[in-house]
């Protein structure tokens, strides 16, 4: 097993499924929920949805040890 950081996403409260997006360092998945809830399309660059509610956040999970992750 071991220690990963899985990305969830919701929009207006009902999950998404992310359930294979692990990271293996929880910077980089909060990087990456925080660019999901801002809009965040590169540098200059973004988006908005108007009356969709997005929300994302990283939890601890464990896995096997070949589960893919982004590195």
């Amino acid at each position: 097993m071991k220690l990963v950081f899985a990305l969830v996403v919701l929009v207006n409260n009902l999950p998404m499924n992310t359930d294979d997006m692990y990271f293996v360092e929880a910077e980089a998945c909060n990087q990456i929920a925080f660019q999901t809830e801002k809009g965040y399309a590169g540098e200059n660059q973004s988006w908005s949805t108007t009356g969709v509610n997005i929300k994302a956040y990283c939890v601890p999970r464990l896995v096997s040890k070949k589960s893919e992750t982004f590195d």
